[in-house]
């Protein structure tokens, strides 16, 4: 029996030795275990941006291969595709993730209009460049362009279930991700906690994103200090280790570093890129994609990208290297994937980061409370709701166990409480400005927002509002608003040969403040109950002085306004789809005019008037199309002053209530008492965020004779017209320029718009 046994044991040991020195021998170096059982295998999945995506044809190869990986390590990009790999999804599922994917939209912080709180509307878009104060420090720029709300909210809702794991290790394939701590200056490998947050921390490339805070590091891409993790895969137990590297390492053409994202990725890695070369000697198998010909900042390449990633893994070494791996998996591996549709009950609800709002408050808005059993869909739309008060930078939720009870936390970051706004608008009326807006959060009271816009051009306008929205569940709340605006108003006139000029102008200075109540009717509705006082001066120039024998005009007046409201558009420049109702009825009471003012007004003006404007307009999406029906009506039943007769013309961007677009028309050149208005409007998105349209619109006068027309059509009941335009939405807000015929007058008009318009 010992002589048998002696023999087996030699006889093994030899078939050992002969299995070792043959793969020893393979120009890979790949190695195996000396015992009977498969061997770990680790993939370890380097950074890149939108390069990564080519690891999604790695996996598809390896799993040609019959490998299903044993340990995962990731850094930004490779952070993203090992997280989900690791919890089960495939290579498939992944690309079409990736795929179908608007990621422009993903990799930016731009709102859904619809979304946003019907309170906050008027306060979006925020302008441009973004600042934060205090009262003794100076202002401060933004740490990153990007917060990233929307890339850690779709990190959440495909990862949501991995919170009720205590570890990556519980995954079905055990997972780590490497983020860089700005504070130490050491990288950060994650192995538990909070996965969606664990990989957005790990791809916050810097001055891009802004980095994740967490305790007391602050956290950004792995790819400074780590953007290959082959260290931490062979420590998690790896005897076999593929990588996929799309990075920077190996790459030395000098013309692959042109862009701005070239040259702050290469530089933030350069210690990374050092390290990585001395590491890839521990990889048996390293996949290098030829992935240096697309940009890193490229996210609509992917399917080359893809391509490219299985074109590597298809080279005759490296895929003989892969099937020879695969078949050392004695045991084969069968992909789990973590089950991401059953609900989870929630026990608990906490609130993490900010006291702007209450717990009843949120389980009010989300109509989420303990006891419930919740979705990752229902959590997602949690957040947004949240989010889009637009009081906080980011939030995002996680879950924890404690005594077998699921918590679910939902964590936030306040926005500053002072905050300055900056943009540039530029427009055919009035010429380039400068827009500034400063904000003040819970200034003497909670829940409150006090807000000073300002638009500075040759015809400034400045508005001060205090808002006070105290109320259980946010369904009212009081505001204070003064505005003050001058405005330049053309006088039309045509000859005897339908040469059309203008005679002058009249500029009018307009304060206004009112005092009011805004209550919430439903998500896209409010009704709006006001009390104010208007004064308005009027000065005539360039001529028309001499045609009403008069300087000026003053007057003011006391009103009542109720103005109901529904907007559930998608957008507040360029909508697809969605509803506008806009109506209101304003009460004049008690109306003063000076004494020239009786010059122009010999029967003089009424003390008390009433004046009411319906606007409806709805815009349905047929793909890329969008039909637009438009009908707006006005009526005054007493002659209002001057400045508050309806102005129609023009096709700017408009902020008073009384302004009505009209294609072919100047802005301001007909002022009338009463009006219908038809129109219908075709847009089309054509490429990414531009737009092309085009529409017919069509005008009566109610009566004629209240109606400042150009004297050539002031006989006319129906004046029609036809406009063709383009616009883009760019980070400095909506560009539109518009050529509009006028048929009766033959008249023709080009409009410019650039920036976001003064609100």
């Amino acid at each position: 029996m010992k002589k048998i046994r002696f023999k087996s044991l030699l006889i093994i040991c030899i078939l050992i030795s002969c299995i070792s020195n043959a793969y020893t021998q393979d120009s890979l170096n790949i190695q195996t275990d000396s015992v009977n059982t498969s061997p770990k295998i680790g993939l370890v999945l380097s950074g890149g941006s939108a390069r990564g995506i080519a690891h999604i044809g790695v996996l598809k190869v390896m799993e040609e291969c019959g490998i299903i990986p044993d340990y995962i390590t990731g850094t930004s990009m490779g952070s993203i595709i090992g997280a989900l790999y690791s919890l089960g999804y495939s290579p498939d599922e992944i690309e079409q993730l990736v795929l179908n994917m608007d990621w422009v939209n993903i990799l930016s912080d731009e709102l859904s209009y619809k979304e946003i709180d019907i309170f906050w509307k008027q306060d979006y878009p925020e302008l441009p460049l973004k600042m934060s104060f205090t009262f003794t420090d100076l202002p401060t720029l933004p740490n990153g362009l990007i917060q990233g709300q929307k890339v850690l909210g779709l990190l959440q809702e495909l990862t949501w279930r991995s919170n009720l794991c205590n570890s990556f290790d519980d995954f079905p394939i055990p997972f780590r991700c490497v983020a860089t701590d700005l504070v130490t200056g050491k990288p950060i490998v994650f192995s538990k906690g909070n996965l969606s947050l664990a990989v957005r921390s790990s791809m916050s490339l810097p001055s891009i994103f802004s980095p994740v805070i967490m305790d007391s590091m602050i956290l950004v891409d792995g790819g400074i200090l780590r953007n290959y993790p082959i260290l931490e895969c062979k420590e998690m137990g790896a005897d076999i280790i593929i990588g996929s590297l799309t990075g920077y390492e190996g790459d030395k053409d000098p013309n692959h570093i042109k862009s701005f994202v070239d040259i702050l990725t290469r530089s933030a890695i350069l210690q990374s890129v050092k390290e990585a070369n001395e590491l890839i000697p521990l990889l048996d198998v390293n996949i290098v994609p030829n992935v240096m010909s697309i940009l890193p900042e490229n996210f609509l390449k992917g399917p080359e990208l893809i391509k490219y990633g299985e074109q590597a893994a298809r080279d005759p070494l490296i895929y003989n290297a892969l099937k020879k791996i695969g078949e050392q998996q004695k045991h084969k591996k069968v992909r789990i994937k973590m089950n991401n549709s059953s609900p989870v009950k929630i026990d608990e609800i906490r609130i993490v980061g900010t006291e702007k709002i209450s717990i009843k408050n949120l389980m009010f808005l989300c109509n989420i409370e303990p006891g419930m059993e919740v979705t990752n869909i229902q959590l997602s739309e949690a957040v947004d709701k949240l989010y889009h008060i637009l009081r906080f930078k980011l939030v995002h939720y996680n879950f924890i166990v404690e005594n077998n009870r699921n918590i679910l936390i939902f964590n936030f970051i306040d926005k500053d409480n002072q905050q300055l706004e900056f943009g540039l608008n530029l427009s055919g009326i009035e010429g380039p400005g400068l827009m500034v807006r400063t904000k003040f959060f819970d200034l003497l009271l909670s829940s409150s927002l006090l807000k000073l816009n300002l638009g500075i051009s040759e015809f400034p306008k400045a508005q001060l509002n205090y808002e006070y929205i105290p109320f259980k569940g946010k369904r009212a709340g009081l505001y204070v608003d003064l505005y003050l605006n001058r405005t330049k108003m053309p006088n039309v006139v045509r000859d005897q040969n339908n040469n059309s000029y203008t005679l002058g102008f009249f500029y009018s200075n307009n304060f206004n403040v009112k005092l009011g109540s805004r209550i919430r009717l439903w998500n896209y509705g409010t009704v709006d109950l006001s009390v104010g006082r208007n004064y308005y001066g009027v000065s005539f120039k360039d001529g028309m002085q001499y045609v009403f024998e008069i300087n000026n005009l003053k007057y003011s007046e006391y009103y009542t306004l109720v103005n109901f409201n529904i907007n559930s558009l998608d957008n507040p420049f360029y909508p697809t789809k969605g509803t506008y109702l806009n109506t209101y009825m304003k009460q004049v009471i008690g109306g003063k005019m000076s004494d020239a003012l009786s010059l122009v007004y010999p029967e003089g003006l009424s003390k008390y008037n009433i004046l009411m404007k319906f606007d409806f307009r709805q815009y349905f999406k047929i793909k890329n199309f969008t039909i637009n029906p438009v009908f707006n009506a006005g009526y005054c039943i007493k002659t209002p002053f001057l400045s508050e007769r309806f102005i129609i013309g023009g096709m700017e961007f408009q902020n008073k209530m009384n302004e009505i677009t009209m294609m072919g028309l100047q802005q301001g050149n007909v002022l009338t008492n009463g009006y219908a208005k038809l129109g219908l409007t075709f847009q089309y998105k054509f490429f990414k965020n531009f737009f092309a349209h085009t529409g017919v619109e069509a005008v009566t006068f109610f009566n004629p004779n209240t109606t400042v027309l150009p004297e050539s059509i002031e006989s006319l009941f129906l004046m029609s017209g036809w406009h063709v335009g383009i616009g883009v939405t760019t980070p400095i807000g909506p560009i539109r320029i518009a050529y509009a015929h006028l048929f009766d007058s033959m008249e023709d008009s080009w409009t410019i718009n650039l920036g976001i318009p003064f609100n």
